[in-house]
């Protein structure tokens, strides 16, 4: 071998380079000579070749293409590569198209063979409601077929000539979907599309065949039940009007129905229908999965639901499932039960107070069943704790009011059994310091009636001490708001789940009022009525005596107390209710707003018949010319005293406000006078110790204002901005800086501005005369400076 088939790796002399070197050659050269050489060692070395087998092609393809082209050789090379693949592809894309095309063809045979089958079932079907297949001689069409002109047909159709096999139609088919096949065969770039293809297909070709065999489900076994039918029908015969009659020739009489079963009746033995099955599926698949995490989703499909089915469906069903879930003999987990409570509020607040009160009915009935049957339940059973663990919650959210609350512990307290003083220890310690703090009267009654309970229980049955004693630290560390006096009470996890149910509940939405129902009524709901639920019917009961038998005595003895004269007048002004002629006449015979405020409050009014004082207080304000403050002062008494009553003032004025112009008649409702003392009144409560917001313009649209609302507005803000002190007018405005007012925020500077400002002169009159017009300016500037909520004083 020659000196350049040596190993690259070996290197060389580098002092024999220049031996080798031709005379002549410079060094600069010859070292590049020598690099180039290394390099083609370097190759032979890895490629296993000579040098001299590498050099030919390397002078070969340098002599023949300078530019690097590939030579013939390799062209060729490629040519024969690519012809082989393009094979390769054609094979492979005929292959494909052999395999649609034959499963196109099993495909077709299937739909046609199930075709026959289900025209051979309709034939027997139709065959049996014509009652031909009881028949002994078929070959001989039947009478009535004769009379109708119709015996022909079971000629051609049982002439074996004119029958037809599967196989035949089989063929025939295939020569005439020959066509669509070579159109399969003609595709021009048949790639990996062609397998799609070929699902799709299948799937579609499985459709069909599920829907075009409806018969298939339904009468699965008819030719066994026409056999068994021939067999049993053997000696009964039809004679030419339909009738069956048997070997003797009497008539056969069919058998009678059973009596009417209603679809309701059948649905509830039945256990349901389907849909109300279903409906229960959906519900049970959220309650399974529901944690704070996924709340707002699965109370949105629970809104969906209720608007798609029945509300009474939806109320049993949920109801049910809850109890299911949560109402075991095991005492469920304080984080599950607080997930379920906050959910069913959720529902009370966003689709209506009927839906909780429905559960709280069904959730009373539960413990009355469990309490009644307490005396055979063992101890390890804690269905009772789990069913006042859900009327604990829903009160902690915002479904019940303390009062029903109380009612269950004063219920407890009165019995104070063993079972019933561990229920009082479970309720305390859920809802303790959130009754503390909503209602401590109550509370403070209900621990002294426990404290009582306990002095004689401590006398009676010595052996319940420890019990007593636990539960009386409990009790005293609620009355002194001492929380460490419990042990493992935590508020922190009910008081994160508090601020996402505030968060969930729909923007906008004014919150449900809590129930506030005594237990008698929802115990009795089903003989009495629902008064809760808007639209039921309600039954006045006859227990509670005290209350209601004999309130109305009460009040027309009060009325029939006073002069003939202020009774007169009372009925002139239309008091035409023993309670507002009581009113009426405490309210004139009183000598100041002081006594007429302390004189109404001594009448002991409760719930509705508390309306009746704002009704008659503004109703007199109203019709006495000239205005009387009067009756403004008393107003605000009572406006300060409870917010209740500040509610009841508003609703009221907003319902003059809208009888200051009736869209309909397009007219004035109110007297001048008794717009101008609407106005007075309103500016009173507006000036005077903030008795009512600024919102009470609110109702007041400015796109339909016309006259007689323009001229209210403008008194009562003229004397809203003249009235009181810049400090006042700036208390007034400042509670319209909240989002919420944003829409009438920005109609009421443009009244400041539009009928104010711009009109001046309209307002300086009267006695607002000796203001000037920069004090009204002025004035204004503070009112725009507390509605954008900048500068304030």
């Amino acid at each position: 071998m020659s000196d350049m088939d040596e190993d690259p790796k070996s290197g060389g002399d580098p002092d024999e380079a220049p031996s080798t070197s031709r005379r002549g050659v410079s060094r600069k050269k010859q070292r590049k000579m020598d690099r180039k050489l290394k390099k083609v060692k370097k190759l032979a070395w890895y490629t296993h070749k000579t040098v001299e087998e590498i050099l030919p092609k390397k002078r070969a393809r340098g002599a023949g293409n300078k530019r690097g082209d590939p030579s013939e050789e390799e062209l060729k090379e490629r040519a024969v590569k690519k012809q082989r693949l393009q094979r390769k592809d054609e094979e492979k894309a005929q292959k494909r198209v052999e395999d649609l095309k034959e499963k196109v063809r099993q495909k077709r045979i299937q739909r046609l063979e199930a075709e026959n089958e289900a025209e051979t079932r309709l034939i027997k079907k139709l065959e049996k409601q014509l009652h031909l297949n009881k028949r002994k001689n078929k070959s001989v069409a039947p009478v009535s077929f004769a009379n109708d002109g119709l015996d022909y047909l079971l000629d051609v159709l049982e002439n074996p000539g004119m029958e037809m096999e599967g196989k035949g139609v089989l063929d025939d088919d295939e020569n005439a979907d020959s066509e669509n096949e070579e159109e399969v065969t003609n595709v021009d770039d048949f790639d990996g599309s062609a397998d799609d293809g070929g699902d799709s297909l299948d799937e579609d070709f499985s459709d069909n065949l599920d829907e075009e065999d409806p018969m298939e489900d339904d009468e699965p076994d008819d030719s066994e039940q026409v056999e068994e039918e021939e067999i049993e029908s053997a000696s009964f015969r039809e004679d030419i009007y339909g009738r069956i009659r048997d070997g003797e020739g009497n008539l056969v009489k069919p058998e009678t129905a059973g009596r009417y079963v209603p679809p309701a009746r059948k649905e509830a033995a039945a256990g349901g229908s389907e849909a109300q099955i279903q409906l229960a599926r959906q519900l049970k698949r959220l309650l399974n999965k529901l944690t704070e995490a996924n709340m707002a989703g699965f109370v949105s499909q629970v809104e969906e639901l209720y608007a798609t089915n029945s509300r009474h469906d939806m109320n049993e069903t949920l109801t049910n499932l809850v109890f299911a879930s949560c109402v075991s003999p095991s005492l469920m987990p304080k984080r599950f039960a607080l997930e379920h409570g906050m959910f069913m509020g959720l529902l009370y607040q966003n689709i209506g107070a009927e839906t909780g009160a429905f559960y709280m009915q069904r959730l009373l009935k539960q413990y009355d069943d469990l309490v009644s049957s307490d005396a055979t339940t063992p101890e390890e059973d804690k269905r009772l704790d789990n069913v006042l663990l859900l009327w604990c919650h829903a009160y902690n959210f915002k479904i019940l009011h303390a009062s029903m609350i109380f009612d269950l512990l004063g219920e407890l307290s009165a019995r104070f059994n063993e079972k019933d003083i561990d229920m009082i220890l479970l309720i305390l310690r859920d809802v303790g310091f959130s009754l503390r703090k909503d209602d401590p009267a109550a509370l403070k009654t209900l621990i002294e009636q426990i404290q009582a309970k306990v002095t004689d229980k401590r006398i009676t049955d010595p052996q319940m001490g420890a019990r007593i004693g636990f539960m009386m630290d409990t009790v005293t560390g609620i009355k002194n708001n001492n929380m460490k006096k419990i042990p493992n009470y935590d508020p922190s996890e009910f008081e994160h789940l508090i601020k996402v149910f505030r968060s969930l509940i729909h923007k906008g939405h004014v919150m449900e009022t809590p129930l506030k129902i005594s237990l008698t009524d929802l115990r009795m709901a089903s003989e009495r009525g629902k008064w809760w639920v808007v639209g039921a019917a309600w039954n006045k009961p006859d227990l509670p005596v005290e209350e209601d038998a004999d309130k109305q005595p009460k009040m027309a003895l009060v009325a029939s107390s006073f002069k003939q004269n202020l009774l007169d007048l009372a009925v002139k002004q239309r008091m035409n209710t023993d309670v507002r002629k009581a009113i009426f006449c405490t309210i004139m015979n009183a000598e100041d707003y002081n006594d007429a405020f302390q004189s109404v409050m001594k009448l002991h009014l409760k719930n509705a018949q508390e309306a009746e004082i704002v009704h008659v207080l503004v109703h007199c304000g109203l019709n006495e010319s000239p205005f009387n403050p009067f009756y403004s002062f008393v107003l605000e008494k009572f406006c300060l005293l409870h917010r209740r009553y500040q509610k009841m003032v508003l609703f009221t004025l907003w319902d003059k406000i809208r009888c200051l112009w009736d869209e309909e008649r397009q007219a004035a409702t109110l007297t001048p006078v008794q717009q101008k003392n609407l106005a007075s009144m309103v500016a009173h409560g507006l000036t005077h110790n903030h008795a009512l917001p600024i919102t009470v313009l609110k109702k007041i649209n400015l796109a339909q204002m016309k006259l007689p609302k323009l001229r209210f507005l403008r008194t009562v803000l003229a004397h809203v901005l003249l009235t009181p002190t810049d400090g006042q007018v700036n208390d007034i405005f400042a509670p319209l800086v909240e989002k919420k007012f944003k829409a009438f925020r920005e109609m009421l500077r443009l009244v400041l501005v539009q009928f104010i400002r711009r009109n001046a002169k309209k307002v300086l009159k009267g006695k607002f005369a000796t203001f000037s017009v920069e004090f009204l300016e002025g004035r204004i500037a503070i009112a725009e400076q507390a509605i954008l909520g900048s500068n304030r004083l």
